[in-house]
């Protein structure tokens, strides 16, 4: 995820889970710059949710979700 602001990567972070809320991201966020990054275990079809919180260098706050879905071939 991109965002405008330089971020602080001490409170910025992203998981993503599962219909059933199970994590499926691998290992932790990564925050470089203004990116947030993550990565994944290998995604079965269904639909999954991608939580974020970013704190930018001037401590403005703000985070939020956005769902995806992964549909079989």
């Amino acid at each position: 995820m991109t965002f405008t602001d330089t971020l602080e990567a001490a409170f910025s972070s992203a998981a993503v889970t599962d219909s059933s809320w199970m994590r499926v991201n691998e290992g932790k966020s990564q925050v470089n710059g203004n990116m947030i990054r993550i990565g994944l275990k290998t995604l079965s079809p269904g639909s999954y949710r991608v939580h974020w919180r970013a704190v930018s260098l001037d401590t403005h706050r703000s985070e939020g979700s956005f769902a995806f879905s992964v549909s079989g071939q």
